[in-house]
């Protein structure tokens, strides 16, 4: 039973380790609460920009479709644009073929009707034997004229001289429906470059939200896998801590049981052996001699470190049953002794995680796997069963 003036200081550690505890769950729960915020916000944000890059790619489809249409009107633009050059160039041909012809007959039908007019001339044959193949034409048709009177030349001129007139007016059109074709082609390469220049702005904006989609699943996921680590943590942290209360629980159900106490020294009770250790409650098991077993046999590999559980003086002994061993008078009041040491440590005056020795099996143990005998003497006085502060301590 602690004194009487103890009580009120333990109830106030615990009214304040309470109030800490609530604390640290507001302070952990808002901390949470803004980090759950950020992450809605960033998945917001990555929703929005993959509906914005899913809008700029229908947008660019559409710009694509009727850049397609553009295509296909501007092809066939082309094509009738060629339709109308080879068009102009058959009726400039035939224009021009008429234009000659009529030419020749014109200048054939004149001279004949001055040549009968004036005289009856019978000598052209001779003259188209002497003239070149234009004028030799030209003669035939004379000379035709004047002998069988001329009345097919004259029928002919007339006709190929509408003719004539006739191309002259279609190839007016045609220039004109060919500046036409020119100027709606024209025209459809302006659309279609713009609906190009709309689709390529289109894509840019889609491939800038897609990036700034990316951006935010990137940072979201971030965001996810601080958030998880966090909870690992906390978790791990929490499953720590109840690990120790039901340890430290069990050691004192275990006390309880044993009529053992835990000891916490002065400073707090580190465990005696400085890393991987094994052990069990063998408290009075027979021994060699009639003896009982007096402490708890803590296993571990040779050379491990023993150290000073709390701060005190320690002396080194050696003896025919523990072998190489220590003694630790602590500033607690307790004594602690431990045995079976391969090496030893630190003497004299220690604070408490000073090494003190190594794990070995010397002494009666040299048959035994190396461990650490370990006792507690409260107040200097006989030992009690170690286990629960052992465990209490070590895990």
């Amino acid at each position: 039973m602690p004194p009487a003036h103890r009580r009120p200081a333990k109830r106030l550690g615990l009214v304040l380790a309470g109030a800490l505890a609530t604390v640290l769950a507001i302070v952990i729960g808002a901390t949470l609460a803004s980090a759950q915020s950020e992450l809605d916000a960033a998945r917001d944000a990555a929703r929005e920009a993959a509906e914005a890059a899913d809008a700029a790619r229908a947008a660019a489809e559409d710009a694509r479709q009727r850049a397609n249409d553009a295509t296909v009107q501007l092809e066939r633009a082309v094509g009738a644009l060629e339709e109308l050059e080879a068009r102009i160039s058959v009726v400039e041909r035939r224009a021009a073929e008429a234009a000659d012809e009529r030419d020749a007959l014109h200048a054939a039908v004149t001279d004949l009707a001055v040549r009968r007019y004036v005289v009856n001339d019978q000598t052209a044959p001779a003259e188209i034997s002497a003239a070149g193949p234009h004028e030799q034409a030209r003669a035939s048709t004379l000379f035709r004229f004047a002998v069988l009177g001329g009345g097919d030349e004259v029928d002919r001129y007339r006709i190929i001289d509408q003719e004539w007139a006739f191309a002259r007016a279609e190839l007016i059109d045609l220039r004109e429906s060919h500046e036409t074709a020119i100027d709606e082609l024209d025209a459809q390469n302006l659309r279609l470059a713009n609906e190009l220049a709309a689709m390529e702005a289109h894509l840019e904006e889609a491939a800038a939200k897609e990036a700034e989609f990316a951006r935010e699943v990137e940072r979201l996921e971030e965001e996810e896998r601080r958030r998880l680590e966090e909870e690992r943590r906390r978790r791990l942290e929490e499953e720590r801590r109840r690990a120790a209360e039901e340890a430290a629980q069990r050691a004192r159900e275990e006390a309880r049981r044993n009529n053992a106490p835990v000891i916490r020294g002065a400073e707090g009770f580190l465990c005696p052996v400085g890393g991987s250790t094994s052990f069990s409650d063998t408290w009075g098991a027979p021994r060699s001699g009639g003896r009982s077993h007096r402490g708890v046999d803590m296993f571990a590999a040779r050379g491990t470190p023993v150290v000073a559980p709390v701060a005190g003086t320690v002396r080194h002994r050696d003896n025919s049953i523990g072998g190489k061993s220590f003694y630790l008078d602590g500033d607690d009041g307790h004594r602690y002794y431990g045995t079976h040491l391969d090496s030893y440590g630190a003497s004299g005056r220690v604070v408490a995680g000073a090494v003190v020795g190594t794990v070995g099996n010397t002494g009666n143990a040299r048959f035994t796997s190396p461990h650490l005998h370990f006792e507690i003497h409260p107040g200097g006085g006989s030992a009690v069963n170690p286990t629960p502060t052992v465990r209490a301590a070590c895990g």
